[in-house]
Order: C-alpha cells, then structure tokens, then sequence
C-alpha cells in the first residue's frame, strides 16, 4: 500500500472506520490530535482534520516507508508496511520507533504510541491479549497497568478499573510485583467500541494546528537563535513560512543561514514546499556605513 493512499470509507464514515488489523509485520501507530484542534467547532475540526492527514501523509512519504493513514473521529492511525528490504536498503529506512518520532513532529498531534489493536468482546478477550502483549514488559519488573475507554463511553461496558485489576492479576504473577507509584514497566490500555490498543510508551508531540491552516507568512531569518525559535512557533499556530535572508557576513554566513531553514523544513514542515530568499544586503550596508555614524549603524540597519 503506497503512503498516499487512505481508507475513503474511513475519511467520510462518521461513525468511524474499520481500522486496520494489528498483525505483526504491520506496525500500528496511535496519533491522538491536539487539544488546539479538538477544541475546534466541527466545520473547522474537519477542515484542519483534512489538511492534518495531508501532511502527514506527505511526512510518511518524505520518510522512504509505506503507510497508510486511516483517520477516526478524536485520533489517526498509521499503518506502517513491513520492512522487506534487506542489507543496506533496510538500514536506510526508518525503525518503527522513529516513524513514531516523526509523526510526533507533525504539528496538531498530541501523542504518539506504537500500538497492538486487538479486537475484543469481551473483558476476558481484553485481559488475554493485553497479557500477550504485557507480559515481556513486566517479566522481573515492578508494574503497573493504565487502563482508559475512548470514544462514546456508552459504546464500551467495561469499567477502566476492572480492567486494570484483571490484567495487573494475570501479569503479576511473572512481574517483580505492582507498583502504582514508581513502576518500572507501565502497560496502557485504551478501549473503544470494537478494539483495544496496547502501548507502554508515549511520543510527545509537538501540539499545535496542522501546518498550513492558518495561512502563509514571511519569516526574517538572520542566522541567530532568536528567529528559528521565532519561525517554529508561527509554525505551531498552522501558519506556512517562506523564508528570507538578508545577506551582510558573505557566502559562508548565507551557506549556514540555508542550513538552519533547511533543518526547520526537513523536520516540521512536511506537507508544505518553503522558499529561501538571500537578498545581498552589502551595497546597503555600505552605503550606511557611509552615511551614518559608527554608533547608529545597528539602529538604521
């Protein structure tokens, strides 16, 4: 399945989709959206929700994996293809855990989990997949299960609770012991209607609105600190940036400046195609220079 395609169904059912089967050699990434995006009245959620799936189908792409994105109503899923490539080709490729990492970076996600979905009906179908999947994790270690339901509470007859007590019971047995406070393996569960999702850690993501939504503006680079920070936060707030360099310290000065613009679009820019402006700025340093006193030529500039 090539990174552009997606589950039509899946992007127009509100009901949500069927989501992809958890089977090993198809990695299942969790992306849950921002709070700036869920807070979102519908029209604008499903606007921003739309432009999000771009991006980060163009950040799978930029990445030389395969995936799928799959996209429910409070959340986005990646099915990643199996590597199959051997030798070198597979060392170029991106890990499943750096995957996570760079879907993290897509702007409007919250957090990202490598995940097993297993479909269940009951809480016993719950507690036996999550102690396959637990039981390496917590083997000699200190534990502790986190358990959640999503989506429409009604939809799903378990109590959080019980989940955690029957799973945490059959873990134990192979576990150093539970500890609620500092454990040492922590096993989150989250269940919806159809599946639960198993994870034991979380990617922060970057937060935001998806890249683009706001509109397009022009950042000042100089080459500094102050100006890339400056850059990724209009980037968070969904605003597209091109960028522009004025030129005073030569073609090695320009040379680094195109670097940091460079690391700002390969990392957080994915779904967007920034433009780098040099403008030689000595004939107009030099004429201030010439014109103005020492003291004044920052002020003038």
């Amino acid at each position: 399945m090539s990174s552009d395609q997606t589950d039509s169904k899946a992007a127009t059912d509100p009901a949500g989709p069927a989501l992809p089967t958890s089977e090993p050699e198809s990695p299942l990434l969790l992306l849950r959206f921002s709070g700036d995006l869920t807070t979102k009245a519908d029209a604008t959620r499903r606007r921003m929700t739309s432009r999000l799936v771009e991006n980060l189908r163009a950040s799978i792409k930029a990445s030389g994996r395969k995936g799928r994105v799959v996209r429910a109503r409070n959340r986005v899923f990646v099915e990643l293809a199996a590597v199959t490539e051997t030798g070198e080709a597979a060392q170029d490729l991106p890990s499943d855990e750096e995957m996570a990492t760079r879907m993290a970076r897509v702007f409007g996600i919250q957090s990202v989990s490598l995940t097993q979905a297993v479909e269940w009906s009951t809480l016993a179908d719950v507690v036996s997949a999550g102690y396959d999947f637990g039981e390496p994790f917590v083997r000699d270690r200190r534990f502790a299960v986190r358990a959640r339901r999503v989506g429409d509470r009604k939809s799903v007859p378990l109590r959080s609770g019980d989940i955690e007590r029957d799973l945490g019971e059959v873990l134990r047995v192979s576990s150093a012991g539970v500890d609620l406070s500092n454990p040492e393996a922590t096993i989150f569960v989250e269940v919806d209607a159809e599946q639960a999702y198993y994870f034991v850690a979380n990617e922060r993501g970057a937060g935001g609105l998806p890249l683009g939504t706001e509109g397009r503006a022009v950042s000042l680079l100089s080459g500094g600190f102050d100006s890339p920070v400056a850059s990724w936060r209009l980037l968070r707030r969904g605003v597209a940036l091109d960028y522009v360099f004025c030129n005073l310290g030569g073609r090695q000065h320009q040379f680094e400046t195109l670097e940091i613009a460079k690391r700002l679009a390969d990392d957080w820019q994915c779904g967007t195609r920034p433009r780098f402006h040099a403008i030689d700025f000595s004939a107009v340093s030099s004429e201030i220079q010439d014109k103005t006193t020492t003291r004044y030529w920052q002020v003038v500039l």
